[in-house]
């Protein structure tokens, strides 16, 4: 790491060795994947299962509740999912080519227990792509509900009701799951919709308008890691929020998690970067770039979390825990190991 007055080596991991300075940006070429509220295409929200993926997976849930096994311990091996699998690769291209994102309606879950559904949604996941961890302790299948808790140091806003502004997930680990799974058991009572944003159309229009602010995101930052390690592990990461790999956009975007983490070393963060962090977020609130919708009960949703950034509302429940808004997630990745750091 650049030796930085008042910073030991170690009270930072630093992610920065492969930033190349003064490489010139162009623009994203105009795809189905830089789009505005105008030319996105709502289909992608509303996908039915066909006739043959349902029987297959009406199946496999009438097997794994017959015959059952820890979540983590079902295997698509144990079940007939060809058309599943097949039905899943066009929703990957969907991910990687098309707009971004797909939302799948999924099979009646009523009475399955929450197990039974985990079973189900590990299924499918397994079948769409390779699953990791999602915590550094190594949960695959991340429960993402409102715990209470105050937010502060170490709480996930996932597991809070305030609004979560645009990110993508897991931009301060090490490793970036190139695409997000959500399986929705229970909506909110009000409130808790979700928009999404292509960061293709907003790098197009940073790089239009605020130029220079652009590149200061091309280059490192402290984030940070929201005690996602080892106790003696440092609690800030440095490295870019931008970058491309393989000739695309791949971004760490979580703004505030880079003010917390110069905050955590007691540094005063550069002019050139608070004005570009404070840009990054007017561009990324232009209404017609991002839309809107909520996910409903056995709903699922899949986005590409390398190009694609989503947010949010904040929301009120009930008191019965039993009926509050639950949502599960999974992440995943095709490079390095499945733990959490590879």
């Amino acid at each position: 790491m650049t030796k930085i007055s008042g910073i030991r080596a170690s009270d930072v991991l630093d992610l920065s060795s492969s930033f190349v300075p003064g490489v010139e940006l162009d623009l994203v070429e105009q795809t189905t994947q830089c789009w505005t509220s105008e030319t996105f295409d709502r289909s992608c929200l509303n996908i039915e299962l066909d006739s043959q993926v349902r029987a297959e997976l009406v199946a496999a849930l009438s097997l794994l509740r017959a015959r059952p096994l820890p979540v983590l311990l079902e295997d698509k091996g144990r079940h007939a999912l060809q058309e599943t699998h097949s039905f899943l690769t066009s929703i990957r291209s969907l991910l990687d080519v098309g707009p971004g994102i797909a939302v799948v309606n999924g099979i009646n879950t009523d009475g399955c227990s929450l197990d039974e559904i985990k079973s189900l949604f590990w299924l499918i996941g397994n079948a769409f792509d390779r699953v990791v961890a999602t915590k550094w302790d190594g949960t695959m299948i991340y429960d993402v509900r409102d715990t209470r808790r105050p937010a502060g140091y170490g709480v996930r806003g996932s597991t809070t009701n305030r609004e979560l502004s645009f990110h993508t997930d897991n931009a301060f680990g090490t490793l970036l799951p190139k695409r997000v799974g959500l399986y929705c058991i229970r909506q909110a009572e009000k409130g808790g919709a979700s928009r999404v944003c292509s960061l293709n159309t907003v790098f197009n229009h940073m790089l239009e308008h605020h130029g220079k602010l652009l590149e200061r995101l091309f280059e490192p930052m402290f984030y940070d890691r929201q005690a996602e390690h080892a106790a003696s592990a440092p609690k800030v990461m440095r490295v870019a929020m931008f970058d491309f790999e393989q000739g695309q956009l791949a971004a760490r975007l979580t703004p505030n998690l880079v003010r917390n983490g110069y905050e955590l070393l007691g540094l005063e963060m550069d002019s050139v970067l608070s004005e570009a962090l404070d840009m990054l977020e007017q561009v990324l609130a232009i209404d017609n770039f991002s839309v809107q919708f909520s996910l409903k009960s056995d709903q699922m949703q899949f986005i590409n979390n390398l190009n694609m950034a989503h947010s949010r509302e904040a929301f009120s429940d009930l008191d019965d825990h039993d009926s509050q808004r639950h949502l599960l997630r999974t992440w995943y990745r095709s490079t390095a190991g499945r733990a959490y750091d590879g």
